[in-house]
């Protein structure tokens, strides 16, 4: 899939430091083998494209199925709550996840907007 541009990065060019040391991020956990991720990761780009303009969100495209990305969000947030290969979108400060959508699809782009906006920008 061609992101928008203004998505920082993309499995497998993760690069954590910055991930993890911005205090607005989004992080999208993306698989190559999963229908429903599909679906979500429409709902992820109109996000990112939604605040194209924003220079104090970052968003990235996390492979679920790496091993760094299952220990450092799937592992402690999705195994519990939803399965993998869902498309779930979090939304990070300073590393720590905040808000987690187990899966995009599920949710319009309005509703993604909203989550954003009472998170960080209210």
């Amino acid at each position: 899939m061609n992101w928008c541009s203004n998505i920082v990065a993309t499995a497998p060019n993760i690069n954590w430091e910055l991930m993890l040391r911005n205090n607005r991020v989004i992080v999208y956990l993306t698989v190559n083998w999963s229908a429903p991720e599909r679906m979500s990761r429409t709902r992820f780009a109109e996000l990112a494209e939604h605040f194209a303009h924003s220079n104090s969100i970052q968003f990235f495209v996390a492979d679920e199925d790496d091993s760094q990305v299952r220990q450092r969000f799937a592992s402690k947030y999705c195994d519990r709550k939803c399965p993998r290969g869902a498309g779930a979108i979090l939304w990070l400060e300073d590393g720590r996840v905040l808000v987690g959508v187990l899966s995009a699809a599920s949710m319009s782009c309005e509703e993604l907007v909203q989550i954003t906006e009472s998170t960080w920008l209210a």
